[in-house]
């Protein structure tokens, strides 16, 4: 291994905490051992005073460490299991009667019959779910196979698919759908423009690499992520016959017509249910991910089979005694990561100085007060949602995973390992995650267009027209929920590279020098200055 490549192992090997500079050789010239001496009193001074603050983080930045096995956040685990319970019973109370009601499927004679839409939409939801699972193998074998041209794949694919959907919407005149695929070309080609070819690509392109390497010495996590498809494909039937009941319920619908509007709140109510567990689900992949490569990075022997003994343990861990820690993360680290995704975003805007002030002025210095205001506004925002991200973000299930922590102590624990490295900026690259995301939403869209080709079909919907844009949304849905779940894989595996490269490099060194070496490499040139 090249001298360069050890140097920086080692220093991103040293302990996390500040220590003193050691007295180096005598040199020729006194003043500059002089001013070393003078160095290293200095630190050795602010080491003394603020060893106290140091013992109190101590244990906050130190490697974690392995917890008691234990169920965690049971309560969660409660709740999780009631709305699911609730879902189910809807469905199977106020659907299924729904469905079962007599049917006349002469349309010459009716035209307007509410249980021929209700299982329209019900084989719509159920073919949809069944398209997006192929794509999304698909998506996640073509990335496993070539990790080293994923990501400008990803982008490309991104680009010619919308604009090809906008093209297809538009000949066959359906104007909102081409639209929206042309909202999502158009910053998708000024993104991809601006990250082609610089660092930020290779960076990106190295850590995806390591990750899916421990991937595909470990593909069970991947059909792992298949049974939680199914689950969720088993789920979505139970869901909108619920749907269908709540509607058909809360608007007093018989066979020809509803009295009343529907219950948007408790519509709502079932969208959210399905995201709480398409996100459970999702995250139930996350932490298995995190724990078997975590495995791969410490010990590598014990986890390089398709079904090893420390896969089965890591699926174990995800599925019994974290799962609580995993509905309490779900509720809320989605959203929140978002926001700070955001907040990042929006923080140059409202963190520059004015410095300029004209008390002569009234109308200067009222526009002054008001810009200042504004930005104080928005930088107390800022705060509250970096705060909130402490507790909760993507990070923390890398943690909870490895380690066994509960949620809320691991994002803590993640967030300030990241801080006293002086990662910040690290973590705010999403250029993967960017790139993950846009292949989900390609995916989701093609669903929705094709949700959109199935409401014509006569033998399915009698109103078509009214049937088209409720049936591109359900669709939408789905084939995000779907896609989702199956390529958090790639996700969890490179957030997981990035925390354990934080916490231990030098036993990745020791286990995998090859990888090491290059990643130190792609590193440097990426962030030199940390």
């Amino acid at each position: 291994m090249p001298s360069g490549t050890n140097n920086n192992i080692d220093a991103l090997s040293q302990p996390l905490l500040i220590s003193p500079t050691p007295h180096e050789s005598d040199t020729s010239d006194s003043s500059i051992e002089n001013n070393k001496n003078d160095t290293n009193r200095n630190r050795n001074s602010n080491n003394n005073n603020n060893r106290s603050d140091y013992d109190d983080e101590e244990e906050l930045v130190s490697k974690g460490e392995t917890q008691e096995k234990s169920f965690r956040d049971i309560c969660f685990v409660i709740a999780f299991g009631l709305h699911v319970f609730i879902i189910v019973i809807l469905g199977l109370s106020l659907g299924a009667p729904a469905l079962a009601r007599d049917t006349n499927t002469d349309k010459d004679n009716n035209d307007n019959d509410l249980n021929y839409e209700y299982k329209g939409f019900l084989k719509l939801s159920l073919s949809v779910s069944c398209i997006s699972f192929i794509f999304s193998i698909v998506s996640v074998c073509v990335m496993i196979c070539s990790p080293t041209k994923l990501i400008q794949l990803s982008l490309y694919a991104s680009i010619v698919g919308s604009l090809t959907l906008a093209v297809l919407a538009f000949v066959y005149h359906w104007i909102f759908s081409g639209m929206c695929f042309l909202l999502i070309c158009l910053p998708t080609t000024m993104y991809t423009y601006f990250v082609w070819n610089g660092v930020r690509m290779k960076f990106s392109a190295c850590n995806l690499y390591i990750g899916l390497k421990a991937v595909r010495n470990n593909v069970g996590v991947v059909l792992f992520s298949f049974g939680a498809v199914v689950l969720v494909m088993v789920y979505t039937l139970f869901w909108m016959m619920a749907l269908i009941g709540v509607y058909d319920k809360s608007a007093k619908c018989d066979e020809k017509d509803c009295e009343e509007r529907p219950d948007l709140l408790a519509i709502v109510f079932v969208f959210l249910a399905y995201f709480w567990t398409q996100q459970v689900l999702q995250n139930t992949v996350n932490v298995a991910v995190a724990s078997i490569v975590g495995k791969w990075w410490f010990n590598p022997e014990s986890s390089s089979s398709v079904c090893s003994t420390a896969m089965q343990g890591s699926i174990l861990n995800a599925m019994a005694y974290s799962f609580g820690s995993i509905c309490y993360g779900s509720l809320l680290s989605a959203i929140t990561t978002k926001l700070q995704q955001l907040n990042e975003i929006a923080r140059p805007l409202t963190s520059y100085n004015n410095d300029y002030v004209d008390n002569d002025d009234g109308e200067n210095s009222t526009s002054n007060n008001t810009n200042c205001l504004l930005r104080c506004t928005c930088n107390c925002l800022h705060s509250i949602v970096e705060y909130i991200y402490t507790y909760f973000n993507e990070f923390g299930y890398v943690y909870v995973g490895i380690y066994g922590y509960g949620y809320r102590d691991a994002s803590k624990r993640v967030m300030q390992l990241f801080r006293n490295r002086g990662w910040e900026v690290i973590i705010a690259d999403d250029l993967l995650s960017n790139s993950l995301s846009l292949v989900i939403i390609m995916n989701a869209s093609l669903c929705s267009l094709i949700g959109l080709a199935f409401t014509e079909r006569d033998d399915w919907f009698y109103d078509t027209e009214n049937a088209r844009y409720p049936g591109m949304i359900l669709a939408f849905c789905i084939g995000l929920v779907i896609s989702s779940i199956i390529l958090i894989v790639i996700e969890s595996a490179v957030n997981t590279v990035i925390v354990l490269f934080a916490e231990s490099p030098s036993e990745f060194s020791s286990n995998h020098p090859e990888l090491s070496s290059k990643m130190v490499e792609i590193w440097s040139l990426a962030y030199p200055d940390l």
